[in-house]
């Protein structure tokens, strides 16, 4: 047993230092006083674990678990005018950086390998040029099937350009966190399965680790009792 939810131990596992960086280069946090951007990044990640469809469901799912957010980096809980001021005014760019980073990195840590072979019938192409045609029209194809099956966006917590591609940026962020989490993990997760128990486990406090290795509470073997003889048979 561990003091720390699941949730908070996902957010561990990121490179807060990157984030740091992006944020003094994009300026983020300079005219945001009370809300930071890495509270602000946390409660979007909460948005996609937790399904939330509404800026005041983000608000008050946070701020009901103002007692379990203590080792996420002082978050501070957001207010829905806070959250919508964010979404209009706090620039999607340092959300799109964070993710190209954060790849590199979980990557490296996860060992992801690069599961194909390229058959093709066009030989005036070269190798790299179809492998990257192909590449891109792949990355497309799981965009689209993951942000729908995976995180069930169907429909934007903000209706303004910026507030639309955070939230994307933030839904691929949270994608890479649950295929890391699904690398390093003995049992053989599928993604859908991962992000629904995840969701409804976001604040149980059990090491994630243990968690992803072994979800589910094996049932002990009842002990070998030895039997009774029958003393009278009729």
């Amino acid at each position: 047993m561990t003091k720390i939810t699941l949730f908070a131990q996902i957010i561990q596992r990121l490179d807060r230092s990157i984030f740091i960086k992006l944020v003094k280069e994009h300026s983020t946090d300079k005219h945001h006083k009370g809300f930071d951007s890495w509270s602000y990044l946390i409660s979007m990640l909460f948005c996609h674990f937790g399904k939330s469809q509404s800026l005041r469901d983000i608000s008050n799912g946070l701020r009901s678990a103002t007692g379990n957010l203590n080792h996420l980096g002082n978050v501070h809980p957001p207010t829905k005018s806070n959250l919508g001021y964010q979404n209009k005014h706090r620039t999607y760019e340092l959300f799109r950086d964070y993710y190209y980073n954060l790849s590199k990195h979980l990557g490296q840590q996860a060992g992801f390998k690069q599961v194909i072979e390229l058959i093709t019938n066009n030989f005036r192409w070269s190798c790299n040029t179809i492998s990257e045609l192909y590449k891109s029209r792949w990355q497309i194809e799981i965009f689209f099937r993951e942000i729908k099956q995976l995180l069930h966006i169907k429909s934007f917590i903000g209706t303004s350009p910026n507030a639309v591609m955070i939230q994307i940026w933030t839904a691929l962020i949270t994608i890479l966190i649950l295929k890391y989490l699904k690398a390093i993990a003995k049992h053989k997760w599928y993604l859908s399965n991962l992000v629904a128990f995840l969701r409804i486990n976001l604040f149980v406090k059990i090491n994630l680790q243990k968690w992803l290795d072994e979800p589910f509470i094996k049932k002990k073997k009842p002990p070998n009792l030895p039997i009774q003889g029958v003393l009278f048979d009729f």
